[in-house]
Order: structure tokens, then C-alpha cells, then sequence
């Protein structure tokens, strides 16, 4: 998969280009962009496409501008520009982590010195929500005065777990879900061949972006799904320890994308499970224990990942609960 400074093409949301081509136009690039959406609509992409318009410095409008090769273009693609800084929660094994407070101080040291031929510096934090809550302190003390010459462009997938403070110094941009042909056209551009509408229809029609598959293509999704499906069945008492044995391939911290695409099929199947209900008007008991199950993992899911609770207990008590209501035969 290319990485979002890698990428020159760029599909939907238009009129957020067409937003961004204002704030160029009338030179507001000393501000805090928040781009807003779900994972994967291409938000650090377009981050980094309108990071090369500015810093070519292009006259040209930026609803029409396309990337050329050039000595910025290069650098940006290499990931090395020095008026180009990008803080990630991706480290160089591909993990994910928080944002810690280390990481904004040395940015407040590279805000410092001198941008490249007196030009914009722009700085990228992918995503917002991976700071902890003294990188959050840090970054506001930074944002409420400043440099010069310098656009944050702030990429958010959970808008929720942002504090007011940061919200009400950015100017927020809130991407839309783009086509089922655009995103086609991005997997084809990253020479991914894959059944997407199989993909749509395992997560129930909802809309899944390029990114998103990308991501489960990334973590194994065909064993994800197996193992999904297992647990999904009715079982015998004698396949306790098969379940135990695929459990324990999703507790490990390196495989926390794993465990959270597993949990996000579960969540989906029982609400689809509680939505078929909804067609037996004679059946209320059973769909009113299908909404409580819902809820109930909703908020234990929630618990979980804010106080890092145990993930094997989570799945295997989730499974018993859904082995109950296949027992019932309803």
C-alpha cells in the first residue's frame, strides 16, 4: 500500500478542495485545519497534496492542480521535506502507539528555526486521537500562539476523543464516504485485487472505504473471518479448547489491529441479528435480548479499551453469550 506522501492521485470531497483552494486564495495558512472523518476516506492523503501545492508555492488553483515530479515533490514522496513535519502513531515496525509528550517537544524545537527559502512550514499530526492527554497540553500551548507561517493540519478518525480545547482552534473539514467506483479506482492504483463488494456485504452494506479494506487486507481478514465464523456457530463442550486456542491469537498487543477488526464483526452480526428480528412482531423477547446484548458489549468494548482491561475474557465471554442464543434456536 502506498504511504498518503506517496500517493498523486486523489478521489472525492471536492468541496473540501474547493474550501481549501479559499483559504490559499486568501493567504489563511497561519490557522488549524482539522480533517474529520472515518478511517481510510484519504484524509492524511490529501493532507500531504495540499502540503505540495503550498509548498510549490503554485498559482494555479488547487481544485485543478496536479502533482508533477520536481526537487519538493521528491523530497515530499522521500518523506523529508524540512518545512514538512509529520507525527504519526506508526512506527517503523508498522505498530501503532500513542503520541507522547516527547514527540511535541521535538516539534516545538523544529518550529524554531528557520523554514527553507522563507516559505510555509506545515506540520501533519495522523492521527489526532493517538496523543495522550500531556501531548494534548503540550500541543494546545503551541497552537494558542503560533509560529509564524505555519499550517497544522490535525487528521482525526474519532472526533469524540478530542478535547473542546483543540476543537475550537481548528477550522474542522468533515470528509464524506466517497463511491463504490471511486473506491475501486483507488485499490486498482494500488494493484489490489480484492472482491470488494464480498467485503461490503461481510460488513453489512455499510460503507467501507479503500483505506479500510486496505487495512484488513493488511491483518489477515480471510483468518479473521474463519475465526469469526467459528465462534459464530454452535458448538459442542469438547471445542472449548479449539476456541481458547483461536482466542489467543488476538490478546497479543502486536495483533491489537486483529483483536478490534474481530470485536467490529462481532458488533456487526449482532445487530444484524437484532434488525432481522425486527420482521417477527411475535418474537419481541428474543429481539430485545439481541438490542441488550448489543448495548451491553457496546459499553464493555468501550471499558476495555479506555482502561486496557483483559481482551480473552472479553471474546470468551461474548462467545458464551452468543452460544446462548444459538442454543435457543431462535
Amino acid at each position: 500500500m502506498m504511504k498518503p506522501w506517496e500517493n498523486i492521485s486523489y478521489f472525492g470531497n471536492q468541496k473540501i478542495i474547493s474550501q481549501l483552494d479559499t483559504l490559499y486564495e486568501k493567504n489563511k495558512l497561519n490557522s488549524t485545519l482539522l480533517f474529520n472523518g472515518s478511517y481510510g476516506l484519504g484524509k492524511a492523503t490529501l493532507a500531504f497534496r495540499y502540503s505540495n501545492y503550498i509548498l510549490n508555492q503554485k498559482t494555479e488553483k488547487f481544485t485543478s492542480f496536479s502533482i508533477k515530479n520536481n526537487t519538493i515533490t521528491n523530497m515530499i514522496k522521500k518523506n523529508v521535506h524540512p518545512d514538512l513535519i509529520y507525527i504519526s502513531n506508526n512506527d517503523q515496525d508498522n505498530s501503532n502507539h500513542e503520541i507522547k509528550i516527547d514527540q511535541i517537544r521535538t516539534l516545538k524545537t523544529k518550529l524554531i528555526s528557520k523554514t527553507l527559502n522563507g516559505t510555509n512550514r506545515i506540520v501533519i499530526i495522523d492521527p489526532l486521537e493517538s496523543l495522550n492527554k500531556s501531548s494534548f497540553n503540550s500541543l494546545l500551548k503551541v497552537l494558542e500562539e503560533p509560529p509564524k507561517k505555519t499550517l497544522f493540519i490535525l487528521v482525526c478518525h474519532q472526533i469524540n476523543k478530542i478535547p473542546d480545547t483543540i476543537l475550537s482552534r481548528s477550522i474542522k473539514f468533515n470528509f464524506n464516504n466517497i463511491d463504490i467506483d471511486d473506491t475501486k479506482k483507488i485499490l486498482e492504483l494500488n494493484k489490489i485485487q480484492v472482491n470488494t463488494d464480498k467485503i461490503i456485504n461481510l460488513y453489512d452494506n455499510n460503507r467501507v472505504t479503500a483505506g479500510k479494506i486496505i487495512h484488513l487486507l493488511e491483518n489477515s481478514l480471510e483468518e479473521i473471518v474463519d475465526d469469526f465464523e467459528n465462534f459464530v456457530s454452535k458448538q459442542q463442550p469438547d471445542e472449548y479448547k479449539n476456541i481458547l486456542k483461536r482466542v489467543k491469537k488476538y490478546i497479543k498487543k502486536e495483533d491489537n489491529d486483529k483483536f478490534l477488526i474481530l470485536i467490529e464483526l462481532f458488533m456487526i452480526w449482532i445487530k444484524k441479528n437484532a434488525i432481522q428480528m425486527l420482521h417477527n412482531i411475535e418474537d419481541n423477547s428474543n429481539l430485545l435480548r439481541r438490542i441488550n446484548l448489543w448495548k451491553k458489549y457496546h459499553i464493555k468494548y468501550k471499558n476495555l479499551i479506555e482502561f486496557n482491561l483483559n481482551k480473552e475474557e472479553f471474546i470468551l465471554t461474548l462467545h458464551k453469550d452468543i452460544q446462548i442464543l444459538l442454543k435457543e434456536g431462535k
